[in-house]
């Protein structure tokens, strides 16, 4: 009987082995291997607890290698893959912006309806390191021989010694990594006014300038921090900056608020000068209370002068504008990986099959989800194609099996 091992518990893998087991049933004998004492650690995370396992508007735009990734999504787009859950107990629903949740939006509960699977076409889980893979007759797996070998590790960014030896071992068959680098986390900055903004969120259109040069924009929430800007949108721009430091080295960029995209800059200035003219006792702090947050209008008129405005004072209020038009904050490449979501880089996808995510240098080793070097936007997309990947490399490896 063919022998398959699944190396990591998570979306890819554990879709993987359970529709592996539902394809072939007792002619494969499937073996997951977790390094954690509990599955599906970023499946309970994901979504803020709510479990946003996909996105109405998954394509292959929304991924740094859309090419690699067009196969898998025209095979599991998101209502293949809803259609899929549903087949194993989970109902979804979508929200306004698209994202997919279980019905109840409680996470736990893909993870209850994932672990139910495993025990129903009784999978075995093995809790353990896998430090090394080696290719001969057989795969060896630690002290165990298989026939395939599926690696659903996640990122192997965490520079933890057990998956530094495993990334080590796929390098020896042949592998190569690219730069591994924090996406979809916060971007560190030292901008002064930070710490007394920590907690405050705006509604914005973002962008992110390498060089002075506009490399992406974006609209959605921010989220200020002690030394970092956060949020949904922030999140998305750094899954772009990701790919640029993939391309070039870079020290520092900007990242500009336009925290009134709706206006001009001259529909805004009318603005403001009507309140000045309607309230001419009034500082400009207090005039823009009504315009921002308080924290906002406190640490963007630092930025101009803490004046008493008695009367319309032209240049003030239009470097007041130009702020609130394009508030820039000079930031830094994320550096720490346990803040990130997601990390960009990993297996090069020129040594993978796009159609079956068999590897091409080694037969019978698959990869799926985040060991690759595919990442997507904030919003479900990055767990969509992990689980995604793992339906399509269950059903390669049937076919394999099966001489198909």
């Amino acid at each position: 009987m063919p022998r398959v091992a699944i190396i990591g518990g998570g979306a890819s893998g554990l879709l993987c082995a359970i529709h592996l087991k539902e394809i072939l049933g007792d002619k494969v004998d499937v073996t997951v291997f977790e390094r954690n004492n509990r599955l599906g650690k970023k499946i309970s995370l994901s979504g803020n607890g709510r479990g946003n396992i996909s996105n109405n508007n998954v394509n292959k735009t929304a991924y740094n290698n859309p090419t690699f990734v067009e196969p898998t999504l025209a095979k599991y787009g998101a209502s293949n893959l809803c259609t899929y859950f549903q087949t194993l107990g989970l109902l979804t629903r979508a929200d306004e912006e698209g994202r997919i949740y279980p019905y109840n939006e409680v996470s736990n509960s893909v993870l209850d309806v994932l672990r139910l699977a495993l025990n129903n076409q009784k999978i075995p889980v093995v809790y353990e390191y896998v430090d090394f893979i080696k290719k001969g007759p057989e795969f060896a797996v630690g002290i165990r021989r298989f026939d395939y070998v599926v690696c659903a590790i996640g990122s192997i960014a965490s520079n933890n010694e057990h998956q530094n030896k495993l990334a080590t071992s796929l390098e020896e068959l042949g592998h190569h990594f690219t730069k591994l680098i924090p996406a979809l986390a916060p971007l560190p900055s030292t901008n002064p006014c930070l710490p007394s903004l920590v907690g405050v969120r705006v509604k914005a259109k973002g962008s992110i300038f390498i060089k002075d040069k506009k490399v992406m924009e974006e609209s959605g929430e921010f989220i200020f921090k002690d030394h970092a800007i956060s949020g949904i949108a922030l999140f998305n721009l750094t899954s772009r900056f990701a790919l640029e430091l993939q391309k070039q080295d870079v020290k520092n960029a900007r990242v500009s608020l336009d925290l009134f995209p709706e206006y001009s800059e001259a529909e805004l200035a009318t603005l403001i000068k009507t309140q000045i003219n309607n309230q001419p006792s009034e500082s400009l702090a207090e005039i823009l209370t009504g315009f921002v947050q308080k924290m906002v209008a406190l640490s963007v008129v630092k930025e101009v002068g803490k004046i008493m405005l008695s009367s319309p004072n032209n240049d003030k209020v239009l470097e007041l504008v130009r702020i609130l038009k394009g508030w820039d904050f000079i930031v830094t490449p994320p550096k720490d990986t346990s803040n990130a979501q997601v990390i960009s880089g990993g297996i090069k996808t020129n040594e993978v099959n796009a159609n079956t995510l068999e590897s091409e240098l080694v037969p019978n080793l698959y990869f799926g989800g985040e060991v690759l070097d595919v990442n997507g936007i904030c919003g479900g997309y990055n767990l969509h194609f992990a689980f995604a990947s793992g339906l399509v490399m269950a059903e390669s490896i049937a076919r394999k099996i099966e001489g198909k």
